[in-house]
């Protein structure tokens, strides 16, 4: 069987979460959301859908600012657990050093904030929120992209406290990331991270994972750079039904870490 018969691959819109569903139509289903979080220097447009940014407003954003971010996925089907991976391209670019020498750097950074300040449920599960102690708020005033010349709209933007962001880090209680990110055509280092909830790494219909990250900085070095070109910040999510095929052995001594990195490895060959 070819691959093109076993996965079926679709571009979604993501909604208060990254939404991804399996359909059980065929023996091997696979599922794709893609969200593309566009950011500009000294200004960022964004698009992210979750529960502590704006929707559908263009944020400005200062280097070395942080701003709330926390993707995470729900399984939307009626009919199949699945296993779930995200991916994040960070984009890139070109500075000089201190020591004179070109060197390349990511232009954002992901990190969490403290367990302590995020909201909970009653049964001490996420909703994805963050606690009004770890950020203050700011009034933005921008261009109405909708409206006439000279038109305005203004909102409210969450703006993380330096003391609360932990810079590189991410949910591992939930999330395993590949030993090293790739570079796509772009010059993006991409990362990939594999869904291990407690439930041997499947994600129930229904069910949402917890946030991969809480937050995303941009580095103060691109002020510095004079950087002036806009960049994407892009976030995939897949999944693939949990059933119905053969998954190689994953773990210590293997090629995979987990469940979910075998299971896409299966489908993908």
């Amino acid at each position: 069987m070819t691959r093109k018969r076993k996965i079926i691959t679709g571009v979604v819109s993501l909604a208060l979460v990254a939404a991804v569903g399996v359909g059980a139509t065929l023996a091997f289903m696979m599922d794709h959301a893609e969200k593309v979080n566009q950011f500009k220097i000294g200004t960022v447009d964004i698009d992210i859908p979750e529960p502590d940014f704006p929707v559908d407003k263009v944020v400005p954003i200062t280097p070395d600012e942080i701003v709330a971010k926390n993707p995470h996925v729900t399984n939307v089907s009626t009919s199949n657990d699945a296993y779930v991976r995200m991916q994040v391209a960070i984009p890139t670019i070109e500075i000089t050093n201190e020591k004179g020498e070109k060197e390349t750097i990511e232009m954002f950074q992901f990190g969490t904030v403290a367990d302590e300040y995020l909201v909970k449920n009653a049964d001490g599960s996420q909703t994805g929120s963050i606690k009004d102690t770890a950020y203050t708020i700011e009034r933005v005033t921008i261009p109405d992209p909708d409206g006439k010349e000279g038109d305005t709209i203004t909102f409210e933007k969450k703006v993380l406290k330096p003391d609360v962001f932990n810079a590189g880090a991410y949910n591992t209680a939930q999330w395993l990331k590949s030993d090293s990110f790739t570079t796509d055509d772009n010059g993006n280092h991409v990362y990939t991270f594999y869904y291990v909830g407690p439930t041997e790494g499947k994600l129930a219909i229904s069910a949402a994972t917890e946030r991969l990250f809480d937050a995303v900085q941009l580095d103060i070095r691109v002020k510095e750079a004079n950087v002036q070109q806009g960049a994407n910040v892009i976030v995939t999510s897949d999944a693939i039904q949990t059933q119905g095929y053969d998954i190689p052995a994953f773990g210590e001594g293997t090629s995979y870490i987990c469940v979910a990195q075998a299971a896409f490895a299966a489908v993908e060959k």
